[in-house]
């Protein structure tokens, strides 16, 4: 994600960011999402050093999880951070990213899916046919007993 901290002009600051993010998955089934995120900016006034004057992005404190289905199973997208990852497959993380005045960067954004399986409120076949046999077996001990 590569960012440029310009100059602004007086009172054309933002406080958020929208951040689009658009997956593609492959492995282990083909489907493509996207999802919006909203960041916290903190868009400093220009009119001190440049490290006062640096611009801040925040991952939200209380983060909307984005959910999809596929196969029963659902799939929640969670951010981690701003980070990157060293040649060991180290990944060094944090909730914010900043950039000094007249200085362009870039970060990484990790996050991770959860899989969970989904309850199915419709019955299957075979639960409804043991049934119909359990039905079947009570009302013929029943016919049983009145004979």
């Amino acid at each position: 994600m590569p960012y440029f901290n310009g100059s602004t002009i007086s009172g054309t600051t933002a406080s958020t960011i929208d951040l689009s993010v658009s997956i593609e998955l492959t492995s282990p089934f083909d489907t493509s999402q996207d999802f919006t995120y909203n960041l916290t900016f903190n868009m400093t006034p220009n009119s001190g050093t440049a490290q006062q004057n640096a611009d801040y992005l925040y991952l939200p404190t209380e983060q909307t999880l984005d959910v999809f289905l596929y196969n029963n199973v659902s799939y929640t997208l969670e951010f981690l951070g701003f980070g990157s990852l060293d040649n060991n497959g180290f990944v060094t993380s944090v909730d914010q990213f900043h950039v000094l005045e007249g200085e362009s960067s870039s970060a990484q954004l990790f996050g991770k899916f959860t899989a969970s399986t989904l309850v199915s409120s419709t019955p299957e076949p075979t639960t409804m046919l043991l049934l119909g046999f359990g039905l079947l077996g009570i009302a013929g001990i029943s016919r049983k007993k009145t004979a």
